[in-house]
């Protein structure tokens, strides 16, 4: 299978996160895959290792949520790796709407994720 993945791979990545349901977002990653949050201790935020550090991840993100989205506005495909910018809409649990962009960097090999690298626009009074 190829490294470069197609835009049909990208768009089923981007429902499974929008359906906010970890079991169907977890095949699309490798067993060794990388996630980096927009927010953490480090320069890349914090990094899930693994499936299961990924899925607990995930579970938290949606768990803190009543709802969150990404609408794509621009997806790229260079080689192995996925370009997309995002408008993030979300509600929180007291049904608080937020809103902003996100860039995220994926990376492929064989079909699967290897690497989410998240980026995000901060907003301030």
């Amino acid at each position: 299978m190829s490294d470069t993945p197609t835009e049909e791979l990208v768009n089923a990545l981007n429902d499974a996160f929008n359906g906010n349901d970890v079991p169907a977002i977890m095949p699309y990653f490798a067993e060794d895959a990388r996630f980096d949050t927009t927010r953490g201790p480090d320069a890349e935020g914090a990094s899930h290792r693994g499936r299961e550090a990924i899925a607990d991840a995930l579970r938290a993100l949606f768990d803190s949520v009543e709802s969150v989205r990404w609408e794509p506005l621009d997806t790229r495909i260079a080689g192995d790796k996925v370009y997309c910018e995002y408008l993030r809409k979300a509600r929180s649990r007291d049904g608080a709407d937020s809103e902003w962009m996100t860039i995220d960097v994926i990376t492929f090999r064989d079909g699967l994720v290897t690497r989410k690298n998240s980026f995000t626009k901060v907003r301030s009074a």
